[in-house]
């Protein structure tokens, strides 16, 4: 395996509102100064618009991949979740704001056996799906947080 496909974050989501949180959060880590000399040389951030099972082909061949998404469980606006190497078939309507959403494409990547080694699920809490292109300011708050956690989470792991 190539020194790029080490890690992988993907942030989740489509241009809509809230929704989009996940695209932030992975905007936020591309101006991160202890980030910027990992990039493309063993780290790899992307945003996905609603993959569906395409994440299974984004993932492939990555020993370690951090979801970042949208998730609507009922807990309060802006809670952040986490999960690391997650028991799908407990989980299947956590995450996700999609019609298959991350949770349904990750079981079937298990059953499939064709999972990265390690794989971290981020999720911010949001309310209703606005269709403008703002993130409202108490998502975009635990967007800023979340950003502070997974960028400790990518140094530990590649260091």
């Amino acid at each position: 395996m190539n020194n790029l496909q080490r890690l992988k974050v993907f942030g989740i989501g489509s241009p809509f509102g809230d929704d989009r949180i996940g695209w932030v959060v992975v905007e936020m880590l591309k101006q991160k100064s202890e980030l910027i000399p990992y990039i493309s040389k063993s780290l790899y951030l992307e945003n996905l618009d609603r993959p569906c099972v395409e994440l299974l082909d984004s993932m492939r061949g990555t020993k370690i991949v951090i979801l970042i998404d949208a998730i609507k469980s009922g807990s309060p606006l802006g809670t952040i979740h986490q999960y690391e190497n997650p028991q799908f078939e407990n989980n299947l309507n956590l995450f996700s704001t999609h019609s298959m959403g991350v949770m349904q494409t990750l079981q079937l990547g298990a059953a499939l056996n064709d999972l990265p080694e390690q794989l971290f699920l981020y999720g911010i809490e949001i309310g209703h799906i606005n269709y403008g292109e703002i993130v409202s300011g108490s998502i975009y708050a635990a967007a800023s947080s979340l950003a502070e956690t997974i960028t400790s989470k990518i140094l530990n792991l590649l260091i």
